[in-house]
């Protein structure tokens, strides 16, 4: 019989670290290796009273690795997507994510959800919470939809909300971006830069 695993450590909400710290290093790194790697994430997996049930709908959270002279910095700053301020503004979560489901409020009559639904801006899956790749010399954070997020590679802020289809038109560039996408398993989930 085989012993079950306990995976609830990777369902656990931390915050971000914006200020670089200093990571223990066990060994010795040489003094020759330098750069930054930066990996992405899900890091929030409850808002309020809602509770994040798929590894997809965890809020992306940005890591840096910095090493320099056999030192290493580690900071960390959540994607600053719409969902995401959307979210911390009203301390929960009210639209659909991925694999959770959040339920309407039922203080709402019929009326007035057919008018939401047809009149109220809605907040778009724009949870950048697993890629982060490098496209004309500039450095994104992505998921599974046309949405992608510039980020500074020193501080993790987010720049800008990029449609990738608009940004990058052409064919070309669009199918070079949906295979990084699509074989970003192989990459790592994420890039040294």
């Amino acid at each position: 019989m085989t012993a079950v695993q306990d995976y609830s450590c990777l369902f656990q909400s931390t915050e971000e670290q914006p200020e670089p710290i200093s990571a223990e290093v066990k060994g010795n790194l040489p003094t020759w290796l330098t750069g930054t790697m930066i990996r992405n994430g899900p890091g929030r997996f409850e808002c309020g009273d809602t509770s994040f049930n798929h590894w997809f709908d965890g809020q992306g959270l940005l890591h840096r690795f910095h090493i320099e002279n056999g030192q290493v910095t580690y900071n960390s700053k959540f994607v600053r997507s719409e969902s995401y301020a959307d979210t911390r503004q009203r301390k929960n979560s009210i639209h659909l994510e991925f694999g959770s489901f959040i339920a309407p409020d039922p203080c709402q009559n019929i009326f007035s959800r057919f008018v939401s639904k047809f009149f109220k801006d809605e907040v778009p899956f724009d949870n950048a919470f697993d890629t982060v790749f490098t496209m004309k010399n500039k450095i994104y954070a992505a998921a599974d939809s046309n949405i992608i997020f510039e980020i500074d590679p020193k501080t993790l802020e987010t720049i800008r909300k990029v449609d990738y289809a608009k940004e990058f038109p052409g064919k070309e560039t669009v199918d070079k971006l949906k295979v990084l996408l699509e074989t970003r398993l192989d990459l790592g989930r994420g890039g040294g830069f």
